[in-house]
Protein backbone atom coordinates (compact mmCIF):
# COMPACT_ATOMS: atom_id res chain seq x y z
CA UNK A 1 0.00 0.00 0.00
CA UNK A 2 1.20 3.34 -0.97
CA UNK A 3 0.69 5.09 2.37
CA UNK A 4 3.07 2.43 4.36
CA UNK A 5 6.01 1.93 1.24
CA UNK A 6 5.92 5.91 0.17
CA UNK A 7 5.30 8.03 2.97
CA UNK A 8 7.91 6.92 5.58
CA UNK A 9 10.56 8.47 2.79
CA UNK A 10 8.51 12.06 2.18
CA UNK A 11 8.07 14.85 4.15
CA UNK A 12 4.33 14.73 3.31
CA UNK A 13 1.64 17.67 3.74
CA UNK A 14 -2.05 18.65 2.58
CA UNK A 15 -3.55 21.86 2.15
CA UNK A 16 -6.87 22.85 4.15
CA UNK A 17 -8.98 22.20 0.56
CA UNK A 18 -7.42 18.40 0.66
CA UNK A 19 -9.31 18.66 4.44
CA UNK A 20 -12.68 19.87 2.76
CA UNK A 21 -12.47 17.56 0.31
CA UNK A 22 -11.92 14.40 2.29
CA UNK A 23 -14.92 15.37 4.62
CA UNK A 24 -17.21 14.90 1.62
CA UNK A 25 -19.49 11.99 0.48
CA UNK A 26 -20.20 8.80 2.70
CA UNK A 27 -19.45 9.65 5.77
CA UNK A 28 -17.96 6.27 6.78
CA UNK A 29 -15.48 6.82 4.08
CA UNK A 30 -15.12 10.56 4.77
CA UNK A 31 -13.99 9.22 8.56
CA UNK A 32 -11.67 6.29 7.20
CA UNK A 33 -9.70 9.11 4.94
CA UNK A 34 -9.69 11.71 7.96
CA UNK A 35 -7.75 8.73 9.70
CA UNK A 36 -5.46 7.93 7.62
CA UNK A 37 -4.74 11.85 7.17
CA UNK A 38 -4.72 12.43 11.09
CA UNK A 39 -0.81 12.70 11.11
CA UNK A 40 -0.04 14.58 8.27
CA UNK A 41 0.67 18.36 8.83
CA UNK A 42 -1.62 21.14 7.07
CA UNK A 43 0.02 23.58 5.46
CA UNK A 44 -1.37 27.25 5.93
CA UNK A 45 -3.33 29.14 3.21
CA UNK A 46 -1.11 32.03 2.11
CA UNK A 47 -2.65 34.86 -0.26
CA UNK A 48 0.45 34.65 -2.83
CA UNK A 49 0.13 30.76 -3.60
CA UNK A 50 -4.21 31.57 -4.11
CA UNK A 51 -2.48 34.55 -6.14
CA UNK A 52 -0.42 32.30 -7.61
CA UNK A 53 -2.98 29.21 -8.98
CA UNK A 54 -5.47 32.43 -10.07
CA UNK A 55 -2.41 33.03 -12.46
CA UNK A 56 -1.81 29.48 -13.28
CA UNK A 57 -5.63 28.58 -14.02
CA UNK A 58 -6.09 31.74 -16.24
CA UNK A 59 -2.55 31.01 -18.45
CA UNK A 60 -3.44 27.40 -18.09
CA UNK A 61 -7.00 28.06 -19.66
CA UNK A 62 -8.23 25.77 -16.52
CA UNK A 63 -11.98 25.95 -15.68
CA UNK A 64 -12.75 27.60 -12.53
CA UNK A 65 -13.92 24.12 -11.02
CA UNK A 66 -9.98 23.07 -11.33
CA UNK A 67 -9.66 26.15 -8.63
CA UNK A 68 -8.70 23.84 -6.02
CA UNK A 69 -6.52 21.57 -7.69
CA UNK A 70 -4.10 24.42 -9.03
Amino acid sequence: MWWERVLPQVDAYISVHVLEEIQKGDRTAAQKRESACENIPVLERRTDVDKLAKEYLAKAGLPDIAELDA
